[in-house]
């Protein structure tokens, strides 16, 4: 039997809660100006490599850190998102992200970058009812629902096929059904609210079945739903239901008016259970908090302001952090928390303050894996909050707070005896805070009040042995604070009283051993004593040698263990008093002297247990040695932040606590090492003031500056643990980022797995390379560049990298900031890649990113590639050998043919043409017999060594080896095809196609092709050939020419000589010259060239052998151009080739 019960509270009393006075926090903005596409964002999501999502109202935003990766709809692009405007996001089991929007669904694999379309214009398959997404749920079947503006659908992730469902209401006429929630339940069955009702899908019976909620009105709107074991809480535009399926009994709660909102109503639009099993309400009004057991609500925040975005859902935002805390998000008044201790705090923006919250209005919450929350804003992008970095807690001033500190610019600090906190500010008087009460008392200056304080800014406050607390005032001498009263006394400067302090303007006070106070004023040091009142003055006197050296005294007076009294002076150094006689010794800079002080102005004096002075100057941190009376300086070089040092504060592990211009630096007195912190880690700013430092009795240290006050416990300084998730963000080849290629045009590609291949001038993969485990590299692409980065770390610049490949670097490769790394010319093998982060605290991840890289070598260092060559060579000899005796044959039987007909006329042409073939035929054999015989004998000593010393070789005596095979196979190689373009041409088989082409571009080239065995003889290429020298003739032939005469200048030319190859253009032809310090040509031997009837053999400088053929080739083509070619040369000084060739066709 259905059991309803409505709870109507006629009175409530609300609880009043407890409002702290909170501890400021700052917050990193993400904005358009770092590259988010548009200031609002709506959904906050990071996926399970690490990488955050943003969803605005103009893309899609993937951020890994430090950039940010935008995808847009693009309409020649089907394999593009559906809608620009994204509001929602769900990641199923396999990795695959779902994104809602109002041009629906999108389908997105991270590891492909291809997203799909789900439309209500798409085909059958992926046909949804309508493009407006509200909300989308993975169930325990491999199923995913989408709750639309008119309609449910559900998709098979497997199949991925989607199917439009029915729900089981009666049609209403114009009304269409919205789904504004989907929940599972513990048996997996699937609950839906709509406007009209709530509905339940049972997997046993696949059916749909309508839930009968009891209430009187009609079309009830479920909005929220939140299952607590086996009861499930509805928030509804009616109420608070609570329905139990298994009885199906109901109760139904509304909020009393007595906490609501004038004309309040009770549509409540967002529940939440917390890890506490507490009930969150979240309503159109305000946040509450529903007590079961007592069933009454309790109003935490009123918050009636109304979304100004155009989202079709906008819900206030409430989650629960690891903490505990409970955070929520109002459209016009801020950001809330809720601790564990019902403390309510609440953040805004402060037009005036950068750390503020960017924002009013707060439409997503989200905390990602290392405990960072990041809150997405309407209109002013991404506020990231890192509870672990904010390690100081910060007091400032909040304007519409009188219970807040007085003034942001903070002079000085006093943790008296009672544990109150005193804070000097600039021209707002004194804040004393109460611990107890969490209330400040204000103290200011009241110019008709003489008992008031004396001056408006308070630079320094000091509590004496006795318990009187002392101010020092900027103008307003020195002020002693009544405690019975409240009031203060003044100790001002009068010209006719000696025994007045010497200035009104205080900077300094110090009690010594002997109850004496010491004043440092802009005027003098002074001697104070409590009982008589009276004051002793110290002043600078040029012509009192033992006089102290400057009149400006600073915050800086220390008492050291001998009872000495140290004082720091602004431009006069560092003054050692003698107190019992009066006199003073002063350490200035010299800048000749390295172990002199580094700076005359001088802020602070600390004595460590060493008795060492530890002094904060103008230019770096200084330890004053007193036996030596030398000092020893650190600086930014030795890791400080500024070299500006304020003020000191020692601790118990032997660090000094130094606050600067530019942040707060730990640093170890023994081991020097420096901690440096900056606003990023929850300071008040970078920028601190003169002397506001202190250290109280609590262990708190105080550092004050120009926004406010910083305190903290080194004791109680939280290390956050290194949950970095590192990700190899980009690879680039030669400056081309590589690309990922569809499935289907990587297969039309016929690229093997894992292989990197170009493309259409891109380079391309099958997977993005967050993804990828192991890429395979051609030998052409040696230089590669990696990025990566620390992907949920919101202050990319404090982290650090290390980076190691494996094969390669023994240790790791510390690169600081640097998040890129470059490799060039890496030797063809196997590497492992691997990359780690550093966080602020100094700890490395116990992760790293790693892929491994596989660097193909190229085809002629491979083993089979020589076999093939050695195999392919020989055959080719024989081809070639059988082809020329063939045709030579054919060519002598039909010319003894011809001599038969005409015995008389040819039997002279036959006796000259048979000479011919003769000389030709021993010539060829000559080149067959000797020249091929050397490099063959060499090829099979060497392949049969390799054969059966092989695995007693070592790799360097392999790879000399298989060397010489290539030397000796490209010999072959160049011989054959010198016989086969010669033979070619004696059988007018050579096409002739003159063109107009850059002749100087085809020098170049042949010149690049000689120069690695011109170098390997040590010979220089000297190229004097005009820019754009344009030539009239067959391209081919001419580049055989110049290849020929290049390599026989190599050939003959020893160590250290010159070989110079020029041009000359005259009016109609242009002249190439190939000038050689060779071994030259004797007379004799001149005239044997270019004549295929003479045998002549040369020698080169390194035992090359020489046939003459190539010559005979340049001669033909030389002249089939209308050219000329002709030599010059004197035995053992060198020759000189050169040709011409026409400029044009005319």
């Amino acid at each position: 039997m259905k059991k309803k019960i409505i709870w109507t509270i006629l009175f409530l009393t609300l609880v009043s809660l407890s409002w702290s006075q909170s501890k400021q926090i700052t917050f990193k903005r993400l904005t358009i100006d770092d590259g988010l596409s548009l200031s609002s964002v709506y959904f906050i999501y990071q996926d399970n490599k690490g990488f955050m999502w943003f969803g605005t109202e103009d893309g899609l935003n993937r951020y890994d850190g430090k950039n940010f990766k935008i995808f847009r709809p693009d309409s020649q692009n089907p394999n593009s998102i559906s809608h620009k405007w994204i509001d929602q996001i769900c990641e199923d089991k396999s990795g695959i992200l779902w994104f809602g929007s109002r041009g629906g669904l999108t389908r997105f694999d991270p590891r492909k970058e291809i997203f799909t379309q789900y439309k209500s214009s798409s085909a059958i398959s992926n046909k949804i009812t309508n493009d407006t997404i509200i909300c989308i749920l993975e169930d325990n079947n491999n199923q995913l629902w989408i709750g639309t503006l008119n309609g449910i659908n559900r998709i098979d992730l497997e199949s991925k096929r989607n199917t439009r469902l029915i729900l089981p209401f009666k049609a209403i006429s114009g009304l269409s059904i919205q789904i504004n929630d989907i929940v599972l339940d513990k048996t997996g069955n699937i609950w839906i609210g709509t406007n009209i009702g709530l509905v339940v899908y049972n997997y046993e019976s696949k059916n749909f079945n309508e839930i009968d909620l009891g209430i009187t009105h009609k079309n009830l709107r479920i909005l929220s739903m939140v299952f607590e074991g086996e009861k499930l809480w509805i928030g509804t535009d009616n109420g608070l239901i609570g329905y139990y399926p298994k009885t199906k009994s109901i109760d139904h709660y509304t909020i009393p008016e007595s906490i609501l909102n004038v004309n309040a109503n009770q549509v409540i639009e967002n529940i939440f259970l917390d890890t506490r099993q507490r009930l969150w309400i979240g309503q159109v009004h305000g946040l509450y908090n529903f007590n079961q057991t007592e069933r009454v609500f309790k109003s935490y925040v009123p918050a009636p302001d109304v979304s100004n975005s155009q989202s079709i859902n906008p819900v206030k935002p409430i989650m629960e952090d690891n903490y505990g805390n409970i955070w929520y998000g109002t459209f016009g008044t801020g950001l809330y928390k809720i601790d564990t201790n019902d403390f309510v705090s609440n953040y805004f923006n402060n037009p005036g303050d950068q750390k503020s919250l960017s924002a009013n209005a707060i439409h997503s919450i989200y905390e990602d894996r290392a405990g960072v929350l990041w809150f997405g804003s309407f209109g002013a992008g991404v506020n990231i909050y890192n509870p672990q970095s904010h390690k100081f807690d910060l007091i400032t001033n909040n304007p519409n707070d009188v219970n807040s500190l007085s003034s942001n610019f903070v002079w000085s600090i006093l943790e008296a005896n009672d544990g109150s906190v005193w804070i000097g500010t600039n021209q707002n008087g004194i804040s004393r805070f109460l611990p107890k009460t969490e209330k400040f008392v204000h103290y200011t200056y009241k110019p008709a009040d003489p008992t008031s304080l004396s001056n408006p800014t308070v630079r320094y406050m000091f509590q004496d042995s006795k318990g009187n607390i002392w101010i020092a005032t900027d103008g307003g001498g020195l002020n002693k604070f009544i405690s019975k009263t409240g009031r203060f006394k003044h100790y001002v400067f009068s010209e006719y009283d000696a025994n007045s302090i010497s200035n009104n303007y205080v900077r300094g006070i110090y009690e010594d051993k002997d109850g004496f106070l010491w004043i440092g004023t802009q005027r003098g040091l002074n001697r104070f004593d409590p009982i008589t009142e009276k004051f002793k003055r110290y002043l600078n006197s040029p012509n009192q040698k033992n006089s102290i050296s400057h009149n400006y005294i600073y915050t800086g007076i220390c008492q050291d263990k001998n009872g000495d009294l140290w004082i720091g002076t602004i431009g006069g150094g560092l003054n050692k008093m003698d107190i019992h006689e009066g006199t003073f010794k002063s350490y200035l800079n010299n800048l000749n002297d390295i172990e002199s002080i580094s700076d005359n102005m001088v802020f602070w004096i600390y004595e460590d247990k060493n008795g060492f002075l530890w002094l904060g100057t103008n230019s770096g941190l200084n330890r004053f040695n007193p036996l030596t009376e030398k000092f020893k300086r650190f600086g930014i070089k030795e890791g400080l932040p500024s070299e500006v040092i304020y003020g000191i504060l020692p601790d118990e592990e032997n660090n000094i606590w130094l606050s600067t211009n530019y942040g707060i630096s730990k640093f170890n007195t023994s081991s020097y090492k420096t901690k440096n912190f900056d606003i990023n880690d929850g300071l008040q700013s970078n920028e601190f003031n003169g002397g506001s430092v202190h250290l109280g009795k609590s262990g708190n240290m105080y550092f004050g500056g120009v926004y406010g006050l910083n305190t903290f416990n080194p004791k109680k300084l939280s290390i956050s643990e290194n949950k970095s998730e590192i990700a190899i963000t980009k690879f680039e080849i030669f400056g081309k980022e590589i690309k990922v290629m569809e499935t289907d045009r990587v297969k039309r590609t016929k690229n093997k797995k894992n292989k990197i291949f170009e493309y259409e001038g891109h380079y391309y993969f099958h997977e993005s390379i967050s993804y990828t485990k192991e890429i395979v590299l051609d030998y052409s692409s040696n230089f590669f560049s990696l990025e990566f980065a620390a992907l949920n770390n919101p202050f990319p610049y404090k982290v650090q990298y290390a980076y190691k490949m494996e094969n390669l670097d023994k240790d790791w490769n510390y690169s600081g900031n640097r998040n890129y790394v470059s490799y060039v010319r890496l030797k063809p093998g196997k590497y492992l890649f691997k990359v780690k982060a550093k966080n602020p605290d100094d700890l490395w991840s116990s992760n790293t990113a790693e892929i491994s890289i596989h660097i193909l070598p190229p085809f002629w260092q491979t083993w089979w590639f020589i076999l093939v060559e050695v195999f392919i060579v020989f055959n080719l000899f024989m081809l070639i050998y059988r082809y020329l005796l063939k045709t030579r044959t054919n060519k002598l039987l039909k010319t003894q043919n011809e001599k038969i007909i005409s015995v008389n006329k040819q039997l002279s042409e036959s006796e000259l043409s048979l000479k011919e073939l003769n000389n030709t035929k021993d010539k060829f054999f000559s080149i067959i017999s000797h020249d091929l015989k050397n490099p063959f004998s060499s090829l099979l000593s060497l392949s049969e060594s390799i054969k059966e010393e092989f695995h007693h070789l070592s790799d360097e005596d392999k790879l000399k080896i298989f060397n010489k095979i290539h030397d000796s196979a490209s010999q072959i190689y160049n011989l054959l095809n010198n016989l086969l373009t010669w033979s070619s041409a004696q059988r007018n088989r050579i096409s002739f196609e003159p063109v107009e082409f850059n002749l100087s571009k085809l020098i170049d080239i042949n010149i690049n092709l000689h120069r690695s065995a011109a170098e390997r003889k040590g010979i220089n290429l000297i190229s004097n050939i005009q820019e754009c020298t344009m030539a009239y003739a067959d391209r081919e032939m001419i580049n055989t020419v110049i290849r020929n005469l290049i390599s026989n200048a190599v050939k003959f030319s020893g160590k250290g000589s010159n070989i110079e190859i020029e041009t000359k253009q005259e009016k109609s032809f242009i002249e190439v010259k190939i000038k050689d310090q060779g071994t030259g040509i004797s007379e004799e031997d001149l005239q044997k060239l270019f004549r295929i009837d003479v045998k002549f053999k040369s020698t080169g400088t390194s035992g090359e052998k020489g046939t003459g053929l190539g010559l005979i080739l340049c001669k033909e083509f030389v002249e089939k151009n209308k050219g000329k070619i002709k030599v010059e040369s004197i035995l053992r000084k060198g020759s000189v080739f050169s040709f011409t060739l026409p400029l044009s066709s005319n």
